[in-house]
C-alpha cells in the first residue's frame, strides 16, 4: 500500500459510539412502524438508501430517487422519479416514506424548505 493511500483514523478510543441522532431516530421509528403494519409493499422517495435496504429485509421496497441507486438486493427495486412529478396514480400507494428530503428541494427560487 502506498503511503498516500493510507487513511488513519484517530480519536476513536471513546467510551461510546458517536452518532447523529438527527438522522438515526427518524429512520428507526419509520422501520418500526413498517414492521408493525406490515404493508404488502412500501414505496420510498429519496430517503436514506440505508433505510430502504434494511426495511427490504422484512417488506418489499420500491426506492425512487432522481438518481436511482444501482443496487442488486432481494426485495428491493430502485428506479428514477422526480419528487415534484411522481409517476403514481392517485390512491395507489399503501405505504410511503419520504424521510428528511424536503430540506434538499430546489424550487427555482433558491433552496427552500417546502411543506407538502
Amino acid at each position: 500500500m502506498l503511503w498516500r493511500n493510507r487513511r488513519p483514523i484517530l480519536n476513536e478510543n471513546t467510551d461510546s459510539t458517536d452518532f447523529d441522532a438527527h438522522y438515526v431516530y427518524h429512520t428507526a421509528w419509520a422501520a418500526r412502524v413498517l414492521a408493525k403494519i406490515k404493508p404488502k409493499k412500501h414505496v420510498d422517495i429519496s430517503s436514506s438508501l440505508y433505510f430502504s435496504t434494511i426495511v427490504s429485509a422484512f417488506v418489499p421496497v420500491e426506492f425512487f430517487d432522481y438518481r436511482p441507486a444501482n443496487i442488486k438486493l432481494g426485495n428491493l427495486t430502485s428506479a428514477k422519479a422526480d419528487l415534484l412529478s411522481l409517476p403514481f396514480p392517485d390512491d395507489s400507494i399503501e405505504s410511503l416514506s419520504c424521510l428528511h428530503v424536503q430540506v434538499h428541494l430546489y424550487t427555482g427560487e433558491g433552496f427552500d424548505c417546502v411543506s407538502w
